[in-house]
């Protein structure tokens, strides 16, 4: 056990020494903990240091407290998971299609409300806007078809909450969940708050660290809005495991198998994605403005690893497959930093590279040009570029591809060469995510 301890706390003093993780980490396997350490500054400002107690957004593990909620009234049966969502939200215009299961699998076929054209993140937002932006589009497919991530989701079942509960959200998250399980650093985080030991957000600029973009919580309402430490997430997981919560064959229904998630090698349940036959592991990962979290519990061999950073370009992936590797006793190399080899003076190749590339799944898009004589991006993951652009320093090149990678947040670009030597594809890899991108411009 004490070599298991040695090896988690090398493997994360390398991440911080490498300037790669801010925040706080706890490993538990069988009643022993293994590491709870905070890391890096919770205030760069005041340089006031993380702790293990130390408060973060947890973005949408919101979601995982939110299915709880409408599990506490499914058995208590003041509703069913088969109900129509038109009983409790009959003005939104698809309700009488969709049910609470749909809603808590993301099978639903509600767009995600915070990709609309006019959804701005620094907006003061209600419910009431949310869903007359919802009444203007159409779903992404008949509800049960498949999975589709979406915020929309669980924006809905917050509401469905307070109208059975006749309670505001944040009342029945206190007396119906935070108080039963003994969650104590907790709560709703409403942009206005003044939270005492919360860390402040921080992202990345081509020049470094900056603050975080300024992110209104109403937008994230009951899908993202929650704060919590390491020490509670762990008093969560134990709790809600161990049926004192909800019942256990409640949470059979939870931790069920529904829509498959390509991009996570895992299967949505109700607020958490599961992965094995019976469902042996159940997992969450995010993001929201400033900060990240990684949450991976083995249910089966009684074992947990909770994540929390705050900083939203933090490759927390990579970093909870280091360390399940180390809990298993394998020898997995994970690159902490890419490092530049050469730097590459070739105009040709560099000036077709330049354009605009888009996902072919998330939509998303960045833009590669040239200045000077060093290659930028305007925009890595869901970073926008602030002050200055990211410069991509050169890594390798093949006959068939060349390779870059951020110089200050890790990602790595993959270009496919074509016979004619220009470049129409590019592959986007950041933690654990790889995504294909087409050149459209």
């Amino acid at each position: 056990m004490s070599l298991i301890k040695d090896k988690l706390t090398k493997y994360m003093d390398s991440w911080f020494r490498a300037d790669r993780f801010s925040g706080a980490v706890m490993v538990y396997e069988k009643d022993s903990i293994l590491l709870k350490k905070g890391y890096g500054y919770a205030n760069e400002q005041y340089k006031a240091m993380n702790t293990i107690n130390t408060k973060y957004k947890i973005g949408s593990y919101t979601k995982q407290f939110t299915a709880v909620c409408i599990l506490k009234l499914y058995e208590s049966e003041k509703l069913a998971l088969e109900d129509n969502i038109t009983k409790y939200i009959p003005n939104y215009m698809y309700s009488g299609d969709i049910t609470i299961h749909h809603l808590l699998s993301h099978t639903s076929g509600i767009p995600e409300h915070t990709n609309f054209e006019e959804y701005k993140v620094s907006e003061r937002i209600t419910f009431e806007v949310i869903l007359d932006r919802l009444n203007k589009r159409e779903l992404s497919f008949k509800p049960g078809d498949m999975f589709e991530y979406s915020n929309s989701n669980y924006v809905l079942l917050a509401k469905v909450v307070e109208i059975i509960s006749g309670l505001d959200i944040e009342v029945f998250y206190k007396e119906h969940i935070f108080k039963p399980a003994g969650l104590n650093n907790t709560g709703v985080s409403r942009s206005e708050d003044i939270i005492i030991g919360l860390a402040q957000g921080y992202s990345y600029s081509g020049e470094g660290i900056v603050n975080a973009d300024y992110y209104d919580m109403s937008g994230a309402y009951g899908s993202g809005f929650l704060y919590s430490n390491a020490e509670d997430l762990l008093i969560w997981i134990k709790a809600l495991l161990g049926g004192e919560i909800i019942r256990l064959d409640t949470l059979r229904k939870m931790l069920s198998p529904y829509g498959f998630v390509w991009y996570l090698n895992a299967h949505a349940g109700y607020g958490c994605f599961v992965r094995g036959e019976s469902a042996d592991e159940m997992c969450a990962s995010g993001l929201i403005s400033g900060y990240t979290f990684n949450i991976w519990v083995d249910i089966k061999n009684d074992c947990a690893v909770i994540l929390l950073s705050n900083n939203d370009t933090t490759a927390s992936g990579r970093i909870l497959e280091g360390v399940k590797s180390i809990l298993s006793a394998e020898d997995v190399p994970i690159e902490i930093k890419p490092m530049a080899k050469e730097y590459i003076d070739r105009c040709n190749i560099l000036t077709n590279l330049v354009g605009k590339f888009k996902c072919q799944y998330t939509g998303g898009e960045f833009n590669i040009n040239i200045e000077g004589k060093d290659l930028y991006v305007d925009r890595l993951w869901a970073q926008e570029y602030k002050r200055k652009k990211f410069r991509l320093d050169f890594i390798e090149e093949t006959d068939e591809k060349i390779t870059f990678a951020c110089e200050v947040c890790d990602g790595k670009f993959i270009f496919t060469k074509h016979p004619d030597s220009s470049i129409k594809e590019a592959l986007y890899i950041y933690d654990i995510f790889s995504l294909p991108y087409n050149k459209v411009e």
